[in-house]
């Protein structure tokens, strides 16, 4: 069953997600949160090291 054949939300939900396609939606998932926790993590140690302020991050 391809993808294209699920309802839209219906991958949000989890419900209708044939078994082939779940392993790899839920590592896809885990790899993406577990790379932005990485990331963020490296920009607040950044931040600290270079006694950067929040605010001057954000543009003006």
């Amino acid at each position: 069953m391809p993808l294209k054949h699920l309802k839209p939300g219906a991958l949000s939900k989890g419900a209708t997600v044939p078994p082939d396609y779940s392993p790899i939606l839920y590592y896809h998932t885990f790899f993406r949160r577990k790379m932005q926790a990485v990331f963020l993590k490296k920009v607040s140690q950044d931040v600290e090291a270079h006694q950067i302020k929040p605010q001057t991050l954000l543009p003006a």
